[in-house]
């Protein structure tokens, strides 16, 4: 009698190189969000200033997608990863980003394109805030483009 195939054994739907691309590209941009969060954060609240309350938001989006890379790379490694599963956790993990990303947006929408200058920010360390700032809204911008395109990924290998 033969036996019959496990989860583990049943080979993925997703297409390996795509979904390992997508899946870096979120790693990516959530380590850079997150770590620069962190640092923010940390300044502001030793600085003796309020913390805005959208950093958390985006911070949110960083910490949920990080903790949902490790569960399902976890499950893709051990078993095969469902579509559904890895779908409602990049659902999920795009409202964030697309909400954390526009909340920074509309905040950075007077700065962003201003270049980063003694002229406009003062000094060197004004220097350093503005390159971190304009790192953050590309990281998050690629946090938000990469995981709503896993998120297509999913609906596409439903």
């Amino acid at each position: 009698m033969m036996a019959h195939p496990t989860l583990k054994s049943q080979p993925t739907a997703y297409p390996k190189g795509l979904f390992h691309t997508v899946r870096a590209f979120q790693l990516l941009a959530a380590m850079i969000v997150a770590g620069e969060m962190f640092y923010f954060v940390y300044q502001l609240k030793h600085g003796g200033h309020r913390v805005p309350w959208m950093f958390f938001f985006l911070h949110g989006a960083a910490l949920f997608t990080l903790i949902a890379l490790m569960i399902t790379g976890f499950l893709h490694c051990r078993h095969r990863l469902p579509a559904v599963l890895n779908g409602g956790t990049n659902i999920v993990a795009s409202a964030l980003w697309v909400g954390g990303f526009g909340l920074l947006a509309d905040a950075m929408k007077e700065t962003i394109l201003d270049a980063c200058t003694p002229v406009w920010w003062g000094n060197d360390t004004g220097i350093t805030i503005c390159r971190l700032y304009k790192l953050l809204f590309a990281a998050s911008l690629l946090g938000t483009v990469s995981t709503i395109t896993a998120s297509i990924l999913d609906v596409v290998v439903y």
